[in-house]
């Protein structure tokens, strides 16, 4: 019982990482595109690119900082109620609607690494920029673009990295698997599934973000 409720609870931790992931990306790069010749203009000025990137990686921790804070005031109410709903003196178990020192410390590196993750991409798309793109403010960003690559110049690692990640991935899952219901091991069998569906969420993301 204590390994399934476990593992629902990373399940629902999982999920609610990658949809804030994909809500701060979102705001970082509306805000980074809205805000375009303002930061032109700073970088004119003498804004190195390290404060460029720590600007909008500051900016990204103020959007869970109420987060972060509402969460940690509202846990000991919650875990009350849900304690109240679930468990009974007859259980024989005892409740503490304190949360521990180590519950405490993932749910901030889980609050503090989400926005890490979350201000990657925008930082690199908008280091990217020069700033005649960054200052012009007749024409649009929006347009065509034309690219003319050389078959022998493709960098071929990512995809064999990747190639290496999923058969590997697929080779564990068919032998662990069957070991796992040989052994009867009732723990290993709901990693795995936490593992597939930790993959089948990557590969929504990655979808996502592409369409």
């Amino acid at each position: 019982m204590t390994i399934l409720v476990g593992l629902v609870f990373s399940v629902i931790t999982l999920l609610f990482a990658v949809i804030s992931t994909l809500l701060i990306y979102s705001l970082l790069m509306i805000t980074t595109e809205t805000k375009r010749y303002e930061n032109g203009l700073m970088r004119v000025v003498g804004l190195s690119k390290w404060g460029y990137s720590g600007m909008i990686l500051l900016q990204a921790v103020l959007f869970v900082i109420p987060s972060i804070t509402l969460g940690f005031l509202t846990t000991i109410p919650m875990l009350a109620f849900i304690y109240g709903k679930l468990f009974t003196s007859e259980m024989g178990f005892e409740k503490s609607v304190w949360p521990s020192g180590t519950a405490c410390l993932q749910a901030l590196a889980i609050g503090l690494i989400i926005p890490l993750f979350s201000a990657i991409l925008p930082i690199k798309i908008a280091l990217s920029k020069t700033l005649s793109e960054t200052l012009n403010t007749v024409h649009s960003t929006a347009g065509s673009v034309i690219s003319i690559h050389d078959n022998k110049a493709i960098q071929k690692a990512p995809y064999i990295t990747m190639g290496l990640i999923t058969c590997v991935f697929g080779s564990c899952i068919y032998y662990i698997l069957p070991l796992a219901l040989i052994s009867g091991s009732f723990k290993l069998i709901l990693n795995i599934f936490f593992l597939l569906i930790v993959g089948l969420l990557s590969g929504l993301t990655l979808l996502a973000s592409n369409l």
